[in-house]
């Protein structure tokens, strides 16, 4: 599978990491990819990998069922030194944050990931529930901005986040900057 990312035109770098996808038929999914920043910057200067993980546990599955799928995938995110965005659809209503759902944001917490999404990802005539979300480190929190398009294309509504990314850039791609001469 094939996958483009762009910025300013060029082509980045990614690796499809099958070594982090999670099937637990039924309970818990997970794909991830890895994207090189840095890549087409000459290479002056220490690369910058940020993991994108996309998970999915359905309605019907346990706390344990996904807390399995986290159990495997996380300790191997970590030890790569990465950094991580973990987003999806996870099922656990941050709204209401009781019970397995309660348990389910402490877990990430524990593990220094943090919603960004703070509006319901999906309404019904009887409930409004907050469980599409982006999560990201605590050094990411700050700029990181999502937001909910209220739109109806399925029924959940499409969540949409922007990330500040520092990436390093070489002598020869910082922009030029001249004094105004207030003419």
């Amino acid at each position: 599978m094939e996958l483009l990312f762009w910025q300013k035109k060029k082509q980045l770098e990614h690796n499809l990491r099958e070594d982090l996808d999670v099937w637990i038929e039924g309970k818990f999914e997970s794909v991830s990819i890895e994207v090189d920043f840095n890549a087409h910057n000459g290479g002056k200067m220490a690369r910058k990998i940020t993991m994108f993980t996309v998970v999915y546990k359905p309605p019907t599955a346990s706390f344990d069922d996904s807390s399995n799928g986290f159990e495997y995938l996380l300790p191997k995110v970590k030890k790569s030194g990465n950094e991580f965005v973990c987003m999806g659809d996870f099922n656990y209503n941050l709204l209401n944050a009781s019970g397995d759902s309660l348990e389910f944001l402490n877990l990430r917490f524990a593990d220094d990931l943090y919603p960004v999404v703070t509006l319901p990802t999906r309404l019904t005539e009887k409930s409004a529930v907050l469980i599409d979300n982006f999560f990201v480190s605590s050094k990411r929190i700050n700029s990181t901005y999502a937001d909910v398009l209220l739109t109806p294309v399925s029924d959940h509504f499409p969540v949409l986040t922007k990330f500040q990314l520092e990436c390093s850039t070489t002598e020869e791609e910082k922009p030029s900057v001249y004094p105004r001469t207030g003419k």
